[in-house]
Protein backbone atom coordinates (compact mmCIF):
# COMPACT_ATOMS: atom_id res chain seq x y z
CA UNK A 1 0.00 0.00 0.00
CA UNK A 2 1.39 3.16 -1.01
CA UNK A 3 1.74 5.92 1.39
CA UNK A 4 0.12 9.45 0.67
CA UNK A 5 2.21 11.97 -0.76
CA UNK A 6 0.83 14.85 1.15
CA UNK A 7 2.40 12.70 4.86
CA UNK A 8 4.77 15.27 6.45
CA UNK A 9 8.53 13.79 5.92
CA UNK A 10 11.22 13.32 8.56
CA UNK A 11 12.94 16.51 9.21
CA UNK A 12 16.41 17.96 11.37
CA UNK A 13 14.90 21.44 11.93
CA UNK A 14 14.97 21.35 16.10
CA UNK A 15 18.71 20.05 15.75
CA UNK A 16 19.97 22.57 13.68
CA UNK A 17 18.81 25.02 15.66
CA UNK A 18 20.19 23.31 19.51
CA UNK A 19 23.38 23.60 17.15
CA UNK A 20 23.44 27.07 16.18
CA UNK A 21 22.36 28.05 19.68
CA UNK A 22 25.24 26.20 21.11
CA UNK A 23 27.82 28.01 18.27
CA UNK A 24 26.15 30.78 19.09
CA UNK A 25 27.02 30.64 23.50
CA UNK A 26 30.43 29.12 22.64
CA UNK A 27 31.55 32.24 20.18
CA UNK A 28 30.08 34.62 22.83
CA UNK A 29 32.11 33.39 25.74
CA UNK A 30 35.44 33.38 23.45
CA UNK A 31 34.42 37.16 22.25
CA UNK A 32 33.89 38.19 26.30
CA UNK A 33 36.99 35.92 27.24
CA UNK A 34 39.54 37.46 24.94
CA UNK A 35 37.72 41.00 25.59
CA UNK A 36 39.05 40.32 29.27
CA UNK A 37 42.39 39.29 28.69
CA UNK A 38 43.41 42.47 26.57
CA UNK A 39 41.65 44.48 29.26
CA UNK A 40 43.88 42.72 31.84
CA UNK A 41 47.06 43.60 29.68
CA UNK A 42 46.31 47.06 28.99
CA UNK A 43 45.89 47.03 33.24
CA UNK A 44 49.46 45.40 33.44
CA UNK A 45 51.14 47.69 31.24
CA UNK A 46 49.60 51.27 32.47
CA UNK A 47 52.19 53.00 34.87
CA UNK A 48 49.62 54.58 36.94
CA UNK A 49 48.07 51.29 38.28
CA UNK A 50 48.33 50.31 41.94
CA UNK A 51 49.79 46.65 40.68
CA UNK A 52 52.50 48.63 38.36
CA UNK A 53 53.55 51.08 41.32
CA UNK A 54 53.93 48.52 43.86
CA UNK A 55 56.07 46.18 41.28
CA UNK A 56 57.74 49.24 40.64
CA UNK A 57 58.53 49.77 44.32
CA UNK A 58 59.53 46.39 45.09
CA UNK A 59 61.89 46.59 41.91
CA UNK A 60 63.39 49.87 43.29
CA UNK A 61 64.15 48.64 47.07
CA UNK A 62 65.40 44.92 45.65
CA UNK A 63 67.84 47.47 43.68
CA UNK A 64 68.68 49.67 46.54
CA UNK A 65 69.13 46.26 48.76
CA UNK A 66 71.53 44.77 45.95
CA UNK A 67 73.64 48.32 45.77
CA UNK A 68 74.16 48.10 49.37
CA UNK A 69 74.68 44.48 49.49
CA UNK A 70 77.76 45.27 46.76
CA UNK A 71 78.85 48.09 48.44
CA UNK A 72 79.44 46.48 51.76
CA UNK A 73 81.01 42.93 49.60
CA UNK A 74 83.46 45.90 48.16
CA UNK A 75 84.37 47.52 52.14
CA UNK A 76 84.82 43.49 52.98
CA UNK A 77 87.21 42.52 49.71
CA UNK A 78 88.96 45.88 50.99
CA UNK A 79 89.79 44.76 54.60
CA UNK A 80 90.46 41.32 53.40
CA UNK A 81 93.33 42.71 50.75
CA UNK A 82 94.39 45.29 53.51
CA UNK A 83 95.05 42.32 56.04
CA UNK A 84 96.31 39.92 53.58
CA UNK A 85 98.92 42.46 52.63
CA UNK A 86 100.71 42.97 56.55
CA UNK A 87 102.94 40.70 57.38
CA UNK A 88 102.69 38.43 59.87
CA UNK A 89 105.59 38.72 62.12
CA UNK A 90 104.60 42.56 62.47
CA UNK A 91 100.98 41.48 63.20
CA UNK A 92 102.85 39.16 66.22
CA UNK A 93 105.03 42.22 67.09
CA UNK A 94 101.79 44.25 67.25
CA UNK A 95 99.99 41.64 69.69
CA UNK A 96 102.73 41.59 71.90
CA UNK A 97 102.56 45.50 71.99
CA UNK A 98 98.77 45.32 73.17
CA UNK A 99 99.59 42.61 75.62
CA UNK A 100 102.18 44.74 77.17
CA UNK A 101 99.87 47.57 77.16
CA UNK A 102 96.98 45.63 78.85
CA UNK A 103 99.03 44.81 81.59
CA UNK A 104 101.07 48.14 82.10
CA UNK A 105 97.02 49.60 82.27
CA UNK A 106 96.07 46.81 85.28
CA UNK A 107 99.00 47.55 87.40
CA UNK A 108 98.33 51.34 87.03
CA UNK A 109 94.67 50.90 87.72
CA UNK A 110 95.40 48.50 90.87
CA UNK A 111 98.06 51.38 91.98
CA UNK A 112 95.59 53.96 91.40
CA UNK A 113 92.83 51.92 93.12
CA UNK A 114 95.21 51.66 96.60
CA UNK A 115 96.51 55.03 96.59
CA UNK A 116 92.22 56.02 96.50
CA UNK A 117 91.49 53.91 99.07
CA UNK A 118 94.10 55.47 101.48
CA UNK A 119 92.88 58.89 100.68
CA UNK A 120 89.91 58.22 101.48
CA UNK A 121 90.85 56.73 104.81
CA UNK A 122 92.89 59.85 105.29
CA UNK A 123 89.84 61.19 104.61
CA UNK A 124 87.61 59.67 107.11
CA UNK A 125 90.38 60.37 109.56
CA UNK A 126 90.54 64.38 109.21
CA UNK A 127 86.45 64.42 109.48
CA UNK A 128 86.60 62.73 112.69
CA UNK A 129 89.40 64.87 114.10
CA UNK A 130 87.39 67.66 112.93
CA UNK A 131 84.27 67.15 114.06
CA UNK A 132 85.69 65.98 117.82
CA UNK A 133 87.36 69.32 117.21
CA UNK A 134 84.70 71.27 116.28
CA UNK A 135 82.34 69.52 119.41
CA UNK A 136 85.33 70.61 121.64
CA UNK A 137 84.91 74.43 119.82
CA UNK A 138 81.35 74.36 120.11
CA UNK A 139 81.29 73.80 123.80
CA UNK A 140 83.66 76.37 124.69
CA UNK A 141 81.48 79.23 122.75
CA UNK A 142 78.35 78.10 123.44
CA UNK A 143 79.77 78.24 127.10
CA UNK A 144 80.99 81.80 126.21
CA UNK A 145 77.60 82.99 124.65
CA UNK A 146 75.96 82.02 127.66
CA UNK A 147 77.72 84.17 129.91
CA UNK A 148 77.07 87.07 127.53
CA UNK A 149 73.49 86.16 127.59
CA UNK A 150 73.40 86.26 131.37
CA UNK A 151 75.56 89.68 131.78
CA UNK A 152 72.83 90.78 129.11
CA UNK A 153 69.92 90.20 130.76
CA UNK A 154 70.36 91.24 134.05
CA UNK A 155 71.41 94.57 132.81
CA UNK A 156 68.18 94.88 131.41
CA UNK A 157 65.95 93.78 134.13
CA UNK A 158 67.67 96.82 135.82
CA UNK A 159 66.89 99.42 132.91
CA UNK A 160 63.41 99.99 131.93
CA UNK A 161 64.68 99.04 128.29
CA UNK A 162 62.17 96.24 125.79
CA UNK A 163 63.88 94.60 123.15
CA UNK A 164 62.15 93.63 120.30
CA UNK A 165 62.49 90.02 118.17
CA UNK A 166 61.68 89.56 114.90
CA UNK A 167 60.37 86.58 114.37
CA UNK A 168 62.70 84.54 111.57
CA UNK A 169 59.67 82.97 110.02
CA UNK A 170 57.97 86.47 108.58
CA UNK A 171 58.05 86.70 105.20
CA UNK A 172 57.83 90.58 105.33
CA UNK A 173 60.22 92.71 107.29
CA UNK A 174 58.89 94.75 110.37
CA UNK A 175 59.28 98.73 110.38
CA UNK A 176 58.38 99.52 113.86
CA UNK A 177 56.32 102.62 114.54
CA UNK A 178 57.03 104.34 117.99
CA UNK A 179 54.34 106.30 119.31
CA UNK A 180 55.27 108.66 121.98
CA UNK A 181 53.42 112.13 123.07
CA UNK A 182 56.28 113.81 121.71
CA UNK A 183 57.52 112.55 118.24
CA UNK A 184 56.69 108.90 115.99
CA UNK A 185 59.96 107.40 115.23
CA UNK A 186 59.61 104.80 112.23
CA UNK A 187 63.34 102.00 112.65
CA UNK A 188 63.70 98.79 111.60
CA UNK A 189 64.95 96.08 113.50
CA UNK A 190 68.28 95.72 113.88
CA UNK A 191 69.74 99.43 112.82
CA UNK A 192 70.23 101.86 115.44
CA UNK A 193 68.94 104.70 114.14
CA UNK A 194 65.43 105.49 112.54
CA UNK A 195 64.73 105.46 109.37
CA UNK A 196 62.87 108.62 109.72
CA UNK A 197 61.27 110.54 112.89
CA UNK A 198 58.36 113.14 112.56
CA UNK A 199 58.38 116.00 115.07
CA UNK A 200 55.53 118.34 114.82
CA UNK A 201 53.80 120.17 117.33
CA UNK A 202 50.59 118.79 116.23
CA UNK A 203 50.03 115.05 116.93
CA UNK A 204 47.58 115.30 113.56
CA UNK A 205 50.46 116.45 111.31
CA UNK A 206 52.66 113.75 112.49
CA UNK A 207 50.58 111.02 111.48
CA UNK A 208 49.73 112.75 108.34
CA UNK A 209 53.42 112.73 107.76
CA UNK A 210 54.01 109.61 108.43
CA UNK A 211 50.93 108.56 105.89
CA UNK A 212 52.78 110.44 103.34
CA UNK A 213 56.12 108.77 103.90
CA UNK A 214 54.23 105.50 103.81
CA UNK A 215 53.18 105.66 100.50
CA UNK A 216 56.50 105.14 99.15
CA UNK A 217 57.07 101.80 101.07
CA UNK A 218 55.70 98.64 99.42
CA UNK A 219 52.80 96.51 101.54
CA UNK A 220 54.00 93.41 99.70
CA UNK A 221 57.63 93.54 101.30
CA UNK A 222 57.07 95.09 104.82
CA UNK A 223 54.78 95.57 107.60
CA UNK A 224 53.96 98.14 110.84
CA UNK A 225 54.50 97.07 114.19
CA UNK A 226 52.55 99.65 116.29
CA UNK A 227 54.34 100.50 119.15
CA UNK A 228 52.05 101.99 121.91
CA UNK A 229 52.46 104.16 124.96
CA UNK A 230 49.49 104.72 127.84
CA UNK A 231 48.96 108.23 126.20
CA UNK A 232 49.80 107.59 122.81
CA UNK A 233 45.59 105.30 122.69
CA UNK A 234 44.06 107.96 120.19
CA UNK A 235 47.05 108.86 118.20
CA UNK A 236 47.38 104.72 118.02
CA UNK A 237 43.66 104.70 116.62
CA UNK A 238 44.23 107.09 113.49
CA UNK A 239 47.58 105.88 112.79
CA UNK A 240 46.54 102.58 112.69
CA UNK A 241 43.53 103.41 110.60
CA UNK A 242 45.94 105.24 108.33
CA UNK A 243 48.00 102.44 107.32
CA UNK A 244 45.16 100.60 107.15
CA UNK A 245 44.11 102.05 104.31
CA UNK A 246 47.43 102.07 102.45
CA UNK A 247 47.34 98.18 102.47
CA UNK A 248 49.52 97.21 105.64
CA UNK A 249 50.11 94.18 108.05
CA UNK A 250 49.83 96.14 111.21
CA UNK A 251 50.87 93.98 114.75
CA UNK A 252 50.71 95.76 117.89
CA UNK A 253 52.64 96.43 120.94
CA UNK A 254 52.51 97.72 124.25
CA UNK A 255 55.40 99.79 125.69
CA UNK A 256 55.59 101.41 129.59
CA UNK A 257 55.75 105.48 129.45
CA UNK A 258 59.56 105.66 129.91
CA UNK A 259 60.43 102.52 128.09
CA UNK A 260 63.44 102.60 125.63
CA UNK A 261 63.24 99.95 122.18
CA UNK A 262 66.08 98.16 121.56
CA UNK A 263 66.73 95.26 119.25
CA UNK A 264 67.01 91.91 120.04
CA UNK A 265 70.14 90.63 118.01
CA UNK A 266 72.01 93.57 120.12
CA UNK A 267 70.59 92.90 123.56
CA UNK A 268 70.22 89.76 123.99
CA UNK A 269 66.86 89.06 125.31
CA UNK A 270 63.67 88.44 123.41
CA UNK A 271 60.53 89.43 123.97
Amino acid sequence: MRRSRHENAFSLFAFQDIITAVTGVVVLLTLMLAVELVQRKEISLDPGSPSSAARAAELSALVDEAETLEKTLREIQALVEEAAAVPFNAISQRKRELEKSVLSMEEESRNLSGEINRVELSRQQAAAKSEALSETVDLDTLRQQLGALKSRLNSLLVSPRVAYNPSPLARKSALLVDLSPEFIRVSRPGLREPLVQFDKTQTPARIDDLSTWAISRDPGDEYFVILVRPKCLAMFDETQRRLRELGFDLGIDLLGPTAVLSDASQSGDSR
